[in-house]
This record gives structure tokens, C-alpha cells and sequence, in this order.
């Protein structure tokens, strides 16, 4: 009598795929939903790693990736071809031909007018044939093709938007009145040249004409005319820095329109209301360049301005229109971190902390409210807090090796308050998540929480699963954001890497590493009059890309993947033989994904899992759309589906790496993992 071995039943272990990177905790005690390495994906907040979204350039047009494509279908009488240009004989249009099918469709962009249904038309001037059904516009990624038709028509309309005129890499941008303002070295680097985000591209912004005047006295206003002998300007910011004009002891800064008659002099001038002296002839208002710009968006009482510091020039207010140095009286007059705390404007000069008047960013003297403290080295970071009932608000101040928080409304009650001797930030790193305050130091990523007790703060590092990544690069962190949308905070290094920090709350709920395309230089988010987020990046190279855009880094291809973590399956040294993995994935339109896997800690004794390519679709196209046949089309598409790909190879673990590859297709989100297999022998 013969005796049939059972098979051992099959077994599944459930991986609930969160937790980011994590490179410090031993392989053997990793979560297995946590991974060992990855690149360009994120913690999504609502579970799972999904592929980072691309940028597209921008300067104030469309966007590239926002025109989609025009369709139609065309009785050829020639071969037509990608890449040519059809013109249509009756219209007069012509567009560029980015793609055909077999069933005469012919997909084309930039077209300078409509086609007519019906009417003939010409490829390179080639009688070709005529349009048989009206052409209509297509903005489809719900299958390959309609995928590529959207990067091949981003691709045509990128070109034309430009870097910001002059040279270097772009040294501020702030989103104010509606409107994104960048800031570049001029061509030559003798001066920064302002640009503003327009409708047909960067606009250059003046910082006008000033002219420096003495014992002002009467009534001068902004509006006035300024009249000195045969020469007028109209006066459009009138700047008093010490004095009065009730004491006709006023001193301060004009700032005028272009005179007519010629150029003012030095002497007595009037004004319909006034008198004054002018100290000499007007100059026209530059600004130093090599500036490294920090913004804020204040009211003092006369509506939102923005104020901004460099460390390479004076402090600035602009409305968007009319300039005003800020002069705080420093010999060297260059801050380079400002900040809007209890009416004040608050800048920072390497160890030195000052403020101007209450209520007015134009007076730094001290007799009318200005004061300074003294930090004892070089401030890193100006936060200030939301008010609460306890503390009525509060500013953060941090050094390198330092950590200060200033309570108080004015001079007279100001209450400066040291944290921290040993613990510090780095410059550019501090932001406000929810309640709390985050910051990289020298340990890694710091939460400063806010009790409800008077300056009682506690401090928690929240980023040892990376930090040997984060260490390697400290030294070449250049910005930070937050973008309130995708719960995160990111950090921007040198070259172009970023670390994604993700939460739920005020909850870590993980890190992970980004590499663009593009060296960014600069960040800046901002929530638009709509109430959406838009977040900024600009490069060494002067472009400025809208982030979170599309399926590219501005056309070029975004490689990312994900190692999971060696997982045993709860049952080290056992072996198991691996059979099939079940992905739950998201995403939207078509996309694909390459899935490898290794065993046994990654040994060359054991072959590696072949590598297999999955394609997934999301979404089907709409169904009156004329360029889809009922045969060869998927109409049940979905947003979230399970994914699966078999398994191959028998070891103690499995370790699964997920990999994207394109410039054409939207990131997946990978939600979670059921990974099957039979258990067999102890590992001898």
C-alpha cells in the first residue's frame, strides 16, 4: 500500500503597507509594512506609498499638461504621420499632428483656429484628404494611448514657457494680490531683478524712484504732487523714519512717479500741503543681488502688504505696485530673517533680534517703541505661534545650538524665555503642522510641543528610522514647506532631493526620500482665494514649476520604487515557498508597474524572482466619445482594484520591490499587500 503526502495548506499573511522608510530598526524586528529603501514615493495620508506626483513649469500661462489634445477623424487620402502640420483649406487653421490610429483619427495641438467638419485639408502642404466628423478636444488618461496623447501634447506647449529673465538660480518667490512674484539675479549679478507671473509670461517689476527729504512739516500725503522750481513728480508713498511733520521735524523717503521737468535737486520743495528739504536728486530703487529671500504677508493697518529680508540688502515692503526700503538704522543694513509678531516687524541680524515701532514697519527707534534682543549667535529661524488662551501667542526664535520663545505684545511686557541651550534648528527648517512645531537639528527632525503651561515646552526627535539619511545631508538643507493638502512636511536639499514627511494630525506617520529632476533652490506654498494649495518650486536653472502636477517632472521621466522590508512571515529560520502576492492598488487612468523580489536577505545562491511588468486600468473613457470602438475598449474601468502577480522561489523571507518608471502615466498608490505561500522545512 502506497502513501500520498498531503500538500500543506496554503498560508497568506497580511501586510498593511505604512510606515515609510525605515533604515535603522534589524531586519528580523522590522515592521514588514515599512520599507528598507525607496525613491519618489510618499506615505499617503490616507494609507498606503503612492508614487509622487511630477511638476510642470510655469510662469503665469496654462500649464503644459492642461490643454489636452484635439481629435478628429479624417478621410485621408495620404498616408499621415506624427509630426507634421495640418492646415485646413476653407479655415485657414493650422495645429501640429501629434498622433493618428487606425480608425483615421488624427490627434493634433496648437491649432491657431478651429477646422471645420467637412472641409479639406493639407499635411505640409499635401492635399490629404478632408475631416469627416467635427473635431472635438480630449483631456483623457483612461487608457495608454490617451496617456501618451496627453504627454506628447505637454511636450509641444512646455517650450514656450521660460525661465525667469537673468542669471543664477531663482533667490525668492512669493504668491501675493493674487499674483506669484519671483526674484533673480539681474543678466549682469550687479542687481535682482523682480519678476511678476502674468498671462503672456514673466513681467518685469520696477521698484521705482525714491528721494530723501528733511524737516517735512504741514500735511504731506501720498497722492500729492512734490514741486521743487520747474520740476514735479506725484508722490506715491510718503516713508517718515524719525521726526513728525506736526514738528516740522519729519525725515524720511519719498518714494515718487517719474519726474517731470527734470530731476530734482537738493533744497527747499513743497507740496500742497507741506514743506520739506531735499536732500539731493532722486535714484532710482535697486536691490543688491545674491540675496537668499524670506517673505511674509502683513497688515499694519493700511491693507496686506509683503515684506521680505535677503542678508543681502535692506528689508522691502511691497503692495504691488510702490517699493519702501525698510531701514532699521544696522551699520550694515542686510537682515536675513524677518517675521509679523504683535503688529511688529520683527528682523533678525546675525545674533541680534529687532523689531520696529508697533503698528509701523517704517520706524526703528527706539524713543517710539523699536527695541532689540541680543541671542548670543547667529538666528536660524523666526515662527511665530497661534495665539492660545494661555500665552496670548508667541514667537519661536532658535539659533543652531539654541532655542528661544518670545512672549509677550510690546516692549513694555516682552518676556524672552530660554527653552534650550543644547538644542538648536537649522536655517529654513522650521515649520507649524497642526499645533505643533517641527525642525531638523543636528539630532534629526525635533517636535516642540506646546503645553497649556507658561513656557513649558517638551521635545521629542521623531525621524530615527532615517537618520543617517537625513545626517548625510544636513549640511546641504536649503528650504522647507508644508503642504497642508497632503498632511506633509518637506524638506530640500542640495541636488535636487527632498525628504517627504507625512501625518495624520500631528502624528509621524512617516519619511521618504524624493529625488527631481531639477536642483531646487527655492519652495513656497501658499493657499490660493479659492482655498486651494498651490506649492512652488524654482531651480538653479531660473524655471518655476507648479508642484504636484502631472504625471513628469516637467518632461522628464520620474523613476521611483519601493523596497519592502526581508519579511519571514512570522516564522524565522522556517522555510516557505512563495506563490503569489495580491496588491490593493488606487490610482486614476492607466498605468503600469513593475513588481521583483528577492529572498533569502537578497543571497546570490538563489535566482532572482523575474521581474514582471503589471498593467493596471482605472478608468474607462467616456462613452460617447467618438475615437473609442466598443471592441477594444475597457468601460467598467475602477479607482481601486486588487492586483495580482505570482511568486516564485522558496526561502525564510521575501523582500518585494515595486517599480514605476515613467513620463507618461499618473502614480499608483499601493494600499496594501497579501502575500501567499506554503511553509516547508526548518532552515538547516
Amino acid at each position: 500500500m502506497s502513501m500520498q503526502l498531503k500538500t500543506p495548506p496554503m498560508q497568506q499573511v497580511y501586510i498593511a503597507l505604512r510606515g515609510g522608510l525605515d533604515q535603522s530598526t534589524p531586519a528580523i524586528e522590522a515592521d514588514p509594512g515599512t520599507l528598507r529603501d525607496s525613491i519618489n514615493f510618499e506615505v499617503n495620508t490616507l494609507g498606503g506609498y503612492r508614487r509622487v506626483d511630477g511638476y510642470e513649469r510655469y510662469d503665469g500661462r496654462a500649464l503644459p499638461n492642461s490643454y489636452g489634445y484635439m481629435c478628429a477623424q479624417v478621410a485621408a487620402s495620404i498616408s499621415i504621420a506624427a509630426g507634421g502640420t495640418m492646415t485646413g483649406v476653407t479655415s485657414g487653421a493650422s495645429a501640429y499632428i501629434i498622433a493618428t490610429d487606425a480608425q483615421g483619427f488624427v490627434y493634433y495641438v496648437q491649432q491657431t483656429a478651429p477646422f471645420l467638419n467637412g472641409e479639406s485639408i493639407r499635411v505640409n502642404g499635401i492635399p490629404a484628404g478632408y475631416i469627416l466628423i467635427e473635431p472635438y478636444q480630449r483631456q483623457d488618461r483612461s487608457d495608454s494611448f490617451g496617456s501618451i496623447c496627453m504627454a506628447l501634447s505637454a511636450d509641444q506647449y512646455r517650450p514656450a514657457i521660460t525661465a525667469v529673465p537673468g542669471a543664477g538660480p531663482i533667490r525668492g518667490m512669493c504668491y501675493y494680490n493674487g499674483s506669484l512674484y519671483a526674484f533673480r539675479n539681474a543678466a549682469d549679478n550687479l542687481t535682482t531683478g523682480i519678476y511678476k507671473a502674468t498671462a503672456s509670461g514673466w513681467s518685469a517689476v520696477s521698484l521705482g524712484t525714491k528721494v530723501e527729504f528733511t524737516a517735512g512739516g504741514g500735511t504731506i500725503t501720498d497722492g500729492q504732487v512734490l514741486t521743487k522750481g520747474g520740476v514735479t513728480a506725484t508722490i506715491l508713498r510718503v516713508v517718515v523714519r524719525s521726526g513728525s511733520l506736526g514738528s516740522n521735524t519729519a525725515a524720511g523717503t519719498l518714494i515718487i512717479g517719474t519726474p517731470s521737468g527734470g530731476s530734482f535737486s537738493s533744497g527747499a520743495a513743497t507740496t500742497p500741503g507741506g514743506t520739506l528739504t531735499l536732500s539731493g536728486a532722486q535714484s532710482a530703487i535697486t536691490h543688491n543681488p545674491n540675496g537668499r529671500f524670506r517673505f511674509v504677508i502683513a497688515n499694519f493697518g493700511s491693507g496686506s502688504k509683503m515684506y521680505w529680508a535677503s542678508g543681502a540688502d535692506t528689508a522691502f515692503e511691497f503692495d504691488g505696485t510702490v517699493a519702501v526700503p525698510i531701514r532699521s538704522g544696522m551699520v550694515v543694513d542686510r537682515p536675513t530673517h524677518l517675521a509679523f509678531h504683535k503688529n511688529h516687524l520683527f528682523l533678525s541680524f546675525d545674533n541680534s533680534l529687532q523689531h520696529s515701532g508697533i503698528g509701523n514697519p517704517y520706524v526703528w527707534s527706539a524713543v517710539l517703541g523699536a527695541a532689540e534682543l541680543n541671542m548670543g549667535e547667529t538666528i536660524t529661524n523666526l515662527l511665530p505661534k497661534p495665539s492660545d488662551a494661555s500665552s496670548g501667542g508667541a514667537m519661536i526664535v532658535s539659533t543652531r545650538n539654541a532655542m528661544f520663545v518670545l512672549y509677550g505684545t510690546s516692549v513694555a511686557d516682552w518676556k524672552l524665555v530660554t527653552y534650550q541651550k543644547d538644542v538648536g534648528s537649522l536655517a529654513h527648517t522650521m515649520q507649524n503642522i497642526a499645533s505643533d512645531t517641527y525642525y531638523l537639528d543636528d539630532r534629526g527632525i525635533t517636535n516642540l510641543t506646546q503645553t497649556l503651561n507658561f513656557g513649558n515646552f517638551a521635545s521629542a526627535t521623531i525621524s530615527d528610522k532615517v537618520k543617517t539619511w537625513l545626517m548625510d545631508r544636513k549640511a546641504n538643507v536649503i528650504d522647507s514647506c508644508v503642504v497642508k493638502d497632503k498632511n506633509q512636511m518637506r524638506l530640500f536639499f542640495a541636488g535636487g532631493t527632498a525628504m517627504y514627511l507625512t501625518f495624520s494630525g500631528s502624528q509621524l506617520t512617516g519619511c521618504m526620500p524624493v529625488q527631481f529632476a531639477d536642483s531646487v533652490t527655492h519652495v513656497h506654498s501658499v493657499e490660493l482665494a479659492d482655498g486651494t494649495e498651490r506649492v512652488y518650486y524654482g531651480d538653479d536653472a531660473g524655471y518655476v514649476y507648479v508642484a504636484d502636477n502631472g504625471p513628469s517632472f516637467a518632461g522628464q521621466t520620474i523613476t521611483a520604487y519601493f523596497k519592502l522590508q526581508f519579511n519571514h512571515c512570522k516564522s524565522p529560520r522556517v522555510m516557505k515557498s512563495f506563490r503569489k502576492v495580491t496588491f490593493e492598488v488606487g490610482g486614476v487612468g492607466f498605468a503600469d508597474f513593475q513588481l521583483g523580489a528577492e529572498l533569502g536577505y537578497g543571497t546570490y545562491d538563489i535566482p532572482t524572482q523575474p521581474t514582471e511588468t503589471v498593467d493596471v486600468q482605472f478608468a474607462g473613457p467616456r462613452w460617447d466619445d467618438p475615437a473609442m470602438t466598443w471592441d477594444s475598449t475597457v468601460w467598467d474601468g475602477r479607482v481601486l482594484l486588487p492586483v495580482e502577480v505570482s511568486l516564485t522561489g522558496t526561502e525564510e523571507n521575501i523582500s518585494l520591490t515595486v517599480y514605476q518608471s515613467s513620463k507618461t502615466y499618473m502614480g499608483l498608490n499601493f494600499q496594501s499587500a497579501l502575500l501567499q505561500f506554503f511553509t516547508r522545512r526548518v532552515k538547516r
